[in-house]
This record gives structure tokens, C-alpha cells and sequence, in this order.
């Protein structure tokens, strides 16, 4: 006996479509997207429903899936399954970013421009996690001197929970951030801003914020960074 023909994929006035499944940890999301439609399309409707940033998303079926790329261009047919790998923005904020009272917290007070302090890494926060002073192993940090950063990143830096941690800045327009347990990698297009204060009593460190989430509540500071490397953390 002859097998049934596969069913046939759904259309409208758009022309056809084609549902699919897509996988993210333990929960399955249900996809009906026309067949055309870019993966880019896909992404901000998984933005929709799962609340992780299109541009944190990474989709694998038959390899990576590309944002220019249409479903059936990718092969997605009826009843597939697409795997989504990705991290929250808030994931990667609540490991990387001040657990307590941010000196960015003010900025929302009536009175915050005028009350702002004049040096950021006055605030308790950071001063309890300067005043240990460097890691024996960070890189000499070097006045007056400008230099590229190292291929395999900035390592020896200090988060704000106190934990080593290493920089690296990816051919991929990736900043990968890595400790001993737990490495994530943040489009650069997911930043908005990147600031640094000087190290007081410490010549030739800075402290260096970077805001990975909409907002200053988001800012991941990282701590010992050597002069010569900080004014390329930016670029």
C-alpha cells in the first residue's frame, strides 16, 4: 500500500505556513509563521513569548540558523523541532551585576543630578571589594600607556561577587564572559554603554562598568582592569 502523502502545509493570503515546535530547557513553545518569513522573525516572536532578547538568541536545526535565512530556506518543515540556546538578560545581570544597592539606583531620585557622587567607586559596594586590594595574579597595570588587548582576553579581573573573572572580546562581535563555573557570551549589540572610573590609590587600574540590560540597574562592573587595555574595553 502506497504511504499517505505528508500533510500539507497551512496557507493564507500570505502565502504558506508551517508550524513547528521550539524547544528552550523543559518547555516546548508552538510556532505557525509563514514559510517565507526571515529567522529573524522567528526570534522576535520567541522575544514575545519567552522574554529573552532576539539578540541573545542562538537557534540550532541542522546547524546555526541564520537571521537572514527563511524558514524553508532553513528546511523548517510541519511538526519540526528547532533547539533555542540562550540566556536571559536578567540570568546574565544576576550573575554579573551588583547584587545590592547600585550608585546607579539615584539616578531615579527627584534629586539625583545634583546629588550624584563625584566619584562612583566611593560607594560602598565597590569600596568593600576594592579595599582587598588586587589578585596576586592581574596584569601590571601601566600609566601613560596604550596597548591592544590580548587575543585571549583581560584575565585576573574581579566581579562584584568577588570572583575571578576574564574578558575576552570575540571575532563573533561577542564579549564573552567567563569565571570558573560559568561562561556567557553577550552580543556586543546587547550593550549600551560602557564606562570606567579610576582606581584611587591604585595607579594604573581602573574599574570598568558595562550595561548589558535597558537600564544603569544593569551595569556588570569588573574590577582591576590594567590601564593600558581600558580605553579599548569601550571600543
Amino acid at each position: 500500500m502506497a504511504e499517505p502523502d505528508p500533510p500539507a502545509a497551512a496557507t493564507d493570503a500570505g502565502g504558506p505556513r508551517v508550524k513547528f515546535k521550539v524547544a528552550f530547557k523543559s518547555t516546548v513553545y508552538e510556532m505557525d509563521l509563514p514559510a517565507t518569513a526571515p529567522v529573524a522573525i522567528l526570534k522576535q516572536e520567541l522575544e514575545k513569548k519567552t522574554g529573552i532578547d532576539s539578540n541573545l538568541q542562538k537557534l540550532l536545526f541542522k546547524g546555526v540558523l541564520k537571521d537572514d535565512q527563511s524558514l524553508s530556506d532553513a528546511k523548517v518543515t510541519e511538526g519540526c523541532k528547532i533547539i533555542l540556546m540562550a540566556s536571559a538578560a536578567k540570568d546574565i545581570i544576576n550573575i554579573v551585576a551588583t547584587p545590592t544597592n547600585s550608585t546607579s539606583s539615584t539616578a531615579s531620585s527627584p534629586s539625583a543630578a545634583s546629588a550624584a557622587p563625584a566619584y562612583i567607586l566611593d560607594a560602598p559596594e565597590h569600596k568593600r571589594i576594592i579595599e582587598r586590594g588586587p589578585p596576586e595574579s592581574v596584569e601590571k597595570g601601566l600609566v601613560g600607556v596604550k596597548s591592544a588587548i590580548p587575543a585571549l582576553g583581560i584575565p585576573n579581573l574581579v566581579n562584584v561577587r568577588r570572583i575571578k573573572t576574564r574578558l575576552s572580546f570575540l571575532a563573533t562581535d561577542e564579549l564573552q564572559i567567563a569565571t570558573g563555573e560559568l561562561t556567557q557570551k553577550i552580543p556586543y549589540s546587547s550593550i549600551s554603554k560602557v564606562i570606567s572610573e579610576p582606581i584611587k590609590g591604585h595607579d594604573g587600574y581602573h574599574a570598568v562598568g558595562i550595561q548589558i540590560g535597558p537600564t544603569e540597574k544593569s551595569l556588570a562592573w569588573f574590577y582591576w582592569v590594567p590601564s593600558q587595555v581600558r580605553s579599548n574595553v569601550g571600543h
